[in-house]
This record gives structure tokens, C-alpha cells and sequence, in this order.
């Protein structure tokens, strides 16, 4: 586009020159009827200098116009211009006037004096001419105006697209927000819209990062499934912090329990493996996944003891010796992983028998030898087989990928 503006008005301004000539030599010649006098002076020199002054119109004699004049007619007839048309008809036209005058300053004007025009002749070319710029003039005011109604409604077209984008763009962060917030309040079974107030609040509906302190350790909320994860977890640790009771948040206090595929694995109510969602929500809080499931599976047995399958509690988390109980195997799982989490980067410890002790006692000087070598081994197990127990990054990565464009799709 820019580049065709750019052709059309450096055309325009010689159309805008030749007019402005072809109107001067009118006036002159309006004025001088009788000056049809062929100039003894022209040499080549003495032409050259002539069409230097061209702008003072003054100044140009007449036998240049006569020969000027001359040479349009006999030039457009032996040619035809009145039978082409479009762009080879207006790139001639330029190309016939703009060397026209190199033409008559390399010509001996002499040998043309006994073909000098009459002034009706004069008259008529000087007509034809105007009118052929004036044409082309208009024909390229119509194009130079199409050309700014295109650009005009591109220009619009184009801002209204990006609104729109904008507007797809914010509704979709919305929803996926709102999504996960909905899925894990159901965890907790807490009110999902009481949940998305508060995260709204907190995030200025989603524009916002959210830095979750986990003991020492600061994570920003740029997922948004951090962010929910991280806020039904405190709520459910802290709900006084919001201003609100554990009642006035709880829907129910009905509990889920663990659920069984045909071949004995541990099925959620979201599609994923037990171990494929305790590293879902490790990685979200940047914690040890494989930490996370060895302590957990130490814990619980691999989840067949009477804590695991009675009160979702994993971890063998206590409050005053007697075992927390969680609404949902799930929530056990994101329990389970923000405290062990929260532990390591609370307490100073050297090494693990230290944090056994921590874990264990809440002492480190008491270490569980049990504990740590049973750990040890579940640990060595799953480092070494990441791929069969958790979705690996490049596989959350297409999931996610999936999700959005079906997201967008379904708008």
C-alpha cells in the first residue's frame, strides 16, 4: 500500500506541474495572439536556457511552444495515445511530456519553421492536452480516494479485530481462572463463587500475580492453577485470614474417598493417577514431586492404611495425635504436598535424617532411621522411573496447549 501511495503521488505531482504549465501557456498565448515568431536565436545553448526557465513562463519564447506543440501532435498521432488506455496509456503520456523537451533542446529548431502550427492548431492541442491532465488528474483522485476508504476501513476493521482479540483474550484468562478455582473449591467442598471473590480481590479479577509464601519460600501465581491450588489450601488452613469462618465457606461436610480402576490403581475424579496429581501439584508450587510421593507412599502404606482410605490423609498428619481427616483424596494430595513443602523451607536441617526428625518428633535432634531409609528407597525408585508415574513437562505443556484451543473454539 505504502509503496503504490508513494508511485501515485509522485505521478500526481508531475500531472499537478504539467497542468499548471499547460494553464500559464494558455495565458500567455491569450495574451500574445500574434506572437507566432520563430526565434532566431535558437541554437541548443540558447534552447537549453529557455527550458531552464520554464517556471517563469515570462521568459519562454515562442518558438519553443510552437515546437513543443509540434511534436505532441505529430508524436500522439504517429502513435495513437487516443487508442490505449489504463496504466500504458498514463505511463506514456508521462514519459512522451517529460522528454519532450530533451527532444526539442537537442533538435535544430530551424528545419521546423515551415512546419509551424496555426493558432486554431495551437489552440486545439493546447485543449487536448489540458483535458488528457485533467482526466488523468481525476482518474487519479478517484484512485488516491479508494485507496483511503481501503486504508480508512482497514484501519478500522483491524482495531476492531484487536478489541475483539483483547476481549477473547481477557474472557478466556477469566474462565480459565474461574475453572480451576471451581475445580479445586469442589476438592474442599467450599463455595466455588465465595472462592472466586475472594481470588478476584486478591488478583484484581486476574490481572494480578499472587506471591504464595510457602514457609520461607515465595512462589509467584502466574499459573493460574497455582493460584487456586495455593488459596483453597489456606483458606482451608486459614479462612479467618479472609475474614471469613470454615462454616460460611463449606458447602457440605460429606466426604469422597479413594476410587479403584480395573487393574487397582487409584483413579481421580479429575482423570489423573494418585501419583500423576501429587506431581501436578508439586510442580505448580515448584516443590519435589518425587519427595513429595516417597514420603507419602511411606506414610500411607501406598495408600492402604486406615488413615489413606478412611481420611484421606496420606501424609499421617495429625493435629493434637489425632489424624487430620480431608473431605476428598484430593485435597489429602494438595495437603499433603503444600505442608511437607511448607516444612522444608520453614525448618533449618542438614541433611534427612535431620527432617525425619522434624517430620516425625517436629525435633531434629531425633531422627526416624526408619523413616529416612524407607524414603531413600521410594525415592531412588521414582527418580528413576519419572515417566510412569508423573506427566512429564513437555506433556502438561500440550495439555494445556489443548485445553486453551478448545476453550477458544467453544467461544
Amino acid at each position: 500500500m505504502t509503496k503504490i501511495n508513494y508511485e501515485l503521488e509522485k505521478e500526481l505531482l508531475i500531472y499537478e506541474t504539467l497542468k499548471k504549465s499547460i494553464k500559464e501557456l494558455k495565458e500567455y498565448y491569450k495574451n500574445n495572439p500574434d506572437s507566432r515568431i520563430v526565434n532566431e536565436k535558437s541554437t541548443i545553448p540558447y534552447l537549453k536556457e529557455q527550458i531552464a526557465c520554464l517556471k517563469n513562463i515570462n521568459k519562454f519564447k515562442m518558438s519553443i511552444l510552437n515546437h513543443f506543440l509540434y511534436y505532441i501532435k505529430r508524436i500522439s498521432n504517429s502513435l495513437e495515445l487516443h487508442c490505449l488506455d489504463g496504466t500504458l496509456k498514463l505511463q506514456f503520456r508521462i514519459s512522451l511530456y517529460l522528454l519532450l523537451f530533451g527532444i526539442i533542446a537537442s533538435t535544430n529548431s530551424s528545419s521546423y519553421k515551415e512546419e509551424l502550427l496555426t493558432a486554431e492548431e495551437q489552440h486545439a492541442i493546447m485543449d487536448d492536452l489540458s483535458n488528457t491532465i485533467r482526466d488523468i488528474t481525476t482518474e487519479f483522485d478517484e484512485k488516491f480516494k479508494e485507496e483511503e476508504r481501503i486504508k480508512k476501513e482497514g484501519e478500522e476493521q483491524t482495531k476492531k479485530l484487536l478489541e475483539e482479540i483483547n476481549k477473547t483474550t481477557e474472557e478466556i484468562i477469566i474462565n480459565k481462572n474461574e475453572s480451576y478455582l471451581k475445580e479445586y473449591s469442589n476438592y474442599f467442598n467450599f463455595d466455588s463463587e465465595k472462592v472466586i471473590e475472594i481470588a478476584k480481590t486478591l488478583t484484581n479479577n486476574f490481572e494480578n500475580d499472587v506471591i504464595i509464601s510457602i514457609g520461607n519460600k515465595k512462589v509467584t501465581s502466574s499459573n493460574p492453577e497455582t493460584m487456586a491450588i495455593f488459596l483453597v489450601w489456606d483458606l482451608y488452613k486459614n479462612s479467618s485470614d479472609y475474614g471469613l469462618t470454615k462454616e460460611e465457606l463449606t458447602t457440605s461436610d460429606e466426604i469422597s474417598h479413594l476410587k479403584y480402576d480395573e487393574e487397582g490403581k487409584i483413579i481421580l475424579r479429575n482423570g489423573l493417577t494418585f501419583s500423576e496429581f501429587m506431581g501436578k501439584v508439586s510442580d505448580s508450587i515448584e516443590s519435589d514431586r518425587c519427595f513429595n510421593l516417597a514420603v507419602s507412599n511411606f506414610e500411607s502404606d501406598e495408600q492402604t492404611n486406615s488413615q489413606s482410605i478412611e481420611k484421606n490423609n496420606f501424609g499421617g498428619w495429625r493435629y493434637d495425635k489425632e489424624y487430620l481427616t480431608f473431605p476428598s483424596p484430593e485435597a489429602g494430595i494438595i495437603y499433603h504436598s503444600m505442608m511437607l513443602e511448607k516444612k522444608r523451607n520453614t525448618w533449618d536441617y542438614a541433611n534427612l535424617s535431620e527432617f525425619s526428625g522434624i517430620y516425625t518428633q517436629n525435633d531434629k535432634t531425633l531422627p526416624n532411621i526408619e523413616w529416612v531409609n524407607n524414603v531413600t528407597s521410594f525415592l531412588a525408585v521414582y527418580k528413576d522411573n519419572e515417566e510412569e508415574y508423573f506427566i512429564l513437562e513437555e506433556e502438561i505443556e500440550k495439555d494445556s496447549s489443548e485445553m486453551m484451543l478448545a476453550m477458544t473454539l467453544s467461544e
